[in-house]
Parts: C-alpha cells; structure tokens; sequence
C-alpha cells in the first residue's frame, strides 16, 4: 500500500504512459541516512501474457534480478531495493521495481549526437566507445542479455574533459540471465546498438578485442534487419502508443 501511495501521490514524475516512472525523495533507510528511489509501476498486460509470467516471472521480478545479477559483478546499475507483484487470481493487477535514483545521467544516444554536432574530436569518441563497449562485455560476462539494449538504455555520468566515469544500464525488464551467452545471443543483444559510419565496426573490435568473428557478423545482420522490420511495422502494431509518443 506504501508503494501504491508512492506511484499515486509522487514528489516528481519522472515518466507516463503505460509504465509510470516516478520519484520519492529523500525515503530513510536508517537513522540519518536517506535516499531518493524510483518506482517504476509496470502498466496493465493481456491474460496471455499473465498466464507466460507465471513460468518466467514478471517485468518488475525479471529488473530486480537482473540488477541484482550486475550489481553482485559489480557492473553498472541503478541499486535494486525491490519487487512488488500483486495477483488476483491468475491476473496481474500491479506490479512495481524500485530502484534508488542515480542523479545527472546522460546516455549513449544523446552523447553521440553531442558529440558529432558540438564537439567533433576523433579521441572523445573513441574514448565513448571503449567505455561502453568494456561495461557492455562485462554485462555479458555477468551472464546477463539485456534484450532491450538500445543507445538510450545505455546512462552514462556526464563526461569530465573526454572522460565518462561510469556506464549503467537501465529497463531490465526484459533481461535474461544465463550461466554464458552465446555469440548469437551476444549479436541479438548487440543488434539494437545503432552507431553512425564506420564507428559500430570500432565498437565491435573493442567489444571483442578482435575483429568479430563471420559467425557473428552473420548474426548480426540478421537481428539489424529483423529489428529494422520491427521498428518499421511499430506503428501498425502499436498505434495507440506511437501516436503518444509523437504529442
């Protein structure tokens, strides 16, 4: 009831829509010491996929353990609190993650359009590039497959004189968590980065220290292109959602 409160009367909003995002301030966690956190409150999903939840668990159940999955490896990400599921019956009727809130973040898309329109310096962005294509590798070799690993899902702490502090990943909703990736995994995951020119090639070559292997550019192509079908047919598939997002 606590967290519904939080969701229902927040001291900012952070996001609306489907899922609401919002955030309560300066929440004690013990004597003296508080925290602001961030609720993420999962929109109303289809019985068919209730009844796919029950066997591999929900949005807000698959963020926590994710998060808690980086956390342990000591890879970037908003620390994990909490999980809140609410059931009647067979029915999902809430569903909560709660995170604590990490101030001043930008993200890989918004950096690299920074940088190509503002700031042009060939150093700059191939230090962006190691940065993330090392947290990204050390996301994998923690056994986690983002599987919405889009730039904007990539926050970074604003840069000091070319340098980036640190990488974390956000919307873990969709993870999943396995003992070791596969290369076609890792090329489905990687697929939704999206780079300009000849910078995904870089990117790739720092990702695996060496050039990628034909296997895993042959995989590769094939999610780019699925996924460019995907976005495509976005708003046929979703019309209510793709007209929000153009108000």
């Amino acid at each position: 009831s606590e967290v519904r409160e939080w969701v229902n009367q927040p001291a900012k909003i952070l996001s609306t829509g489907r899922n609401r995002v919002v955030m309560k301030e300066n929440v004690p966690i013990r004597e003296g010491v508080s925290v602001n956190l961030v609720i993420k409150s999962f929109g109303p999903q289809s019985l068919w996929k209730d009844a796919v939840d029950v066997r591999r668990t929900t949005r807000a159940h698959r963020s926590w353990s994710a998060a808690e999955r980086l956390a342990s490896q000591g890879v970037g990400t908003p620390r994990p609190v909490a999980y809140l599921d609410v059931r009647n019956g067979k029915r999902l009727v809430e569903s909560y993650y709660v995170s604590v809130w990490e101030p001043a973040a930008t993200d890989l898309r918004r950096e690299i359009i920074r940088l190509f329109s503002h700031d042009p310096v060939c150093w700059k962005i191939m230090n962006l590039l190691e940065t993330v294509s090392a947290v990204v590798r050390a996301m994998h070799d923690s056994g986690v497959m983002h599987r919405d690993l889009g730039n904007q899902n990539i926050q970074l702490s604003p840069e000091v004189d070319g340098h980036w502090a640190a990488v974390s990943f956000v919307d873990l909703n969709r993870a999943k968590l396995l003992a070791q990736l596969s290369l076609r995994q890792k090329a489905r995951d990687l697929s939704r980065i999206h780079l300009p020119s000849d910078l995904l090639r870089v990117f790739y070559e720092m990702y695996f220290h060496a050039r990628p292997s034909s296997a895993f550019r042959k995989w590769d192509q094939r999610y780019r292109r699925r996924y460019a079908i995907h976005d495509r047919t976005r708003k046929f598939r979703h019309p209510l959602r793709s007209e929000r997002a153009l108000q």
